[in-house]
């Protein structure tokens, strides 16, 4: 049996849109980075110990760069982060109002996900995002941000991994040599020329191959 956890904080509650996104279910709203984080955990496919995980393995450098991303950058933004409610038991939902077939509604959680070593609400999308935005490692302070989200409810493990597959499989890596463009085009040549002499050089062929 789970061991119980002591939890004092009050449970987080999220203004959300009822709808359904294709053929599942969603809830879509806003809320702070470090109440995603601290009401969800990653499921991490383990070999040995966590046959049934759905999350990869986690990189410390790629979400200490997310931190440092939300922390630093004022004009930040994120895609909406995907999170699972494997246990509907944990949450109770209000409608407050309807629109044209889409219901305005109170998501609260009356249980806390936090109390129980079980992942309740597991992170499909979002894990790096939100590794060190709650505030559990005492080098990194809780970040009170606002982000989208979208939650769904999956109970079944084999919907969760299905549905992981999909977002994962059917994204299509940006090119590299468009990134950098980019890049070069918003630091703006003189200061391009002092960060990243090889994309300046680059750059200058493009304009002036003699």
């Amino acid at each position: 049996m789970p061991r119980e956890r002591p939890v004092s904080s009050p449970l987080t509650e999220f203004p959300v849109i009822v709808g359904k996104c294709l053929g599942v279910k969603a809830y879509r709203g806003f809320g702070l980075l470090s109440d995603l984080a601290a009401i969800s955990k990653a499921d991490i496919f383990d070999q040995v110990n966590n046959r049934m995980g759905t999350q990869r393995n986690l990189s410390v450098t790629h979400a200490r760069k997310a931190y440092e991303y939300v922390s630093d950058n004022d004009k930040a933004f994120y895609p909406e982060i995907i999170l699972n409610i494997r246990d509907e038991s944990y949450v109770d939902l209000k409608e407050t109002r309807n629109h044209n077939g889409c219901s305005f509604a109170k998501l609260s959680f009356v249980k806390d996900p936090r109390a129980t070593e079980e992942v309740i609400v597991s992170r499909l999308d979002g894990n790096h995002r939100l590794w060190f935005t709650d505030g559990h490692d005492p080098n990194f302070e809780p970040v009170g941000r606002s982000v989208s989200f979208c939650f769904v409810v999956l109970p079944k493990i084999e919907d969760e991994l299905e549905l992981f597959r999909d977002i994962n499989d059917n994204q299509m890596g940006m090119n590299t040599s468009h990134l950098e463009n980019i890049t070069a085009r918003l630091l703006g040549e003189k200061a391009l020329k002092a960060k990243n002499p090889a994309a300046y050089i680059v750059q200058r062929l493009q304009k002036d191959p003699e």
